[in-house]
């Protein structure tokens, strides 16, 4: 599954949702009914933002995000070819990549999802019964499960499963699979 199959029928954009005069928008991109674009934000189309979104100022949403319903993009987050799935929240300064937020998660300021490796080879990770899986990506950031909490500054490994309803504290850096 690639994630640009979401986008094959979007072809110019739909806006119902609230944008204000300072958005920048390029590309086809879809904003549902209830959403609001605050000001200084950047989208790069295609994008796809449901119903009911906020994302903050000087936010910057790249090419190939869908952001699900009840979503919250915090002040200055960049997030990129990544889905959201919906009651997602991050907040402000956070860098998501390549990931995947289940329902309900919430990242807090500072995360980093890192979605490459130093010497960009292909992105793998190890199970908890030591069998190597290979994504075939060289990008590829974090899945974070439905309900999952990291706390401020937490920075993940290119390849981090983290389970549903996994609470992780501030300022840890992860690299595997965590939880529940």
């Amino acid at each position: 599954y690639h994630i640009g199959e979401l986008f094959v029928g979007l072809k110019k954009s739909t806006i119902i949702g609230e944008v204000d005069e300072h958005v920048s928008i390029s590309g086809p991109v879809h904003i549902g009914k209830g959403s609001k674009i605050h000001p200084f934000v950047t989208i790069q189309g295609p994008v796809i933002i449901g119903e009911n979104v906020s994302v903050r100022s000087h936010s910057i949403i790249r090419s190939q995000a869908y952001i699900s319903s009840d979503c919250v993009v915090g002040h200055s987050a960049d997030v990129k070819r990544s889905i959201c799935l919906n009651g997602a929240k991050m907040q402000c300064g956070i860098f998501l990549g390549d990931s995947i937020l289940g329902c309900g998660a919430r990242i807090g300021s500072g995360v980093i999802t890192a979605n490459r490796k130093f010497n960009q080879s292909e992105v793998s990770f190890i199970d908890k019964n030591s069998k190597l899986h290979k994504s075939g990506r060289e990008f590829f950031g974090a899945i974070v499960g439905r309900y999952c909490r990291l706390g401020a500054n937490v920075v993940t490994y290119p390849g981090t499963i983290i389970q549903e309803h996994t609470w992780v504290g501030a300022g840890c850096v992860l690299h595997g699979i965590y939880g529940p």
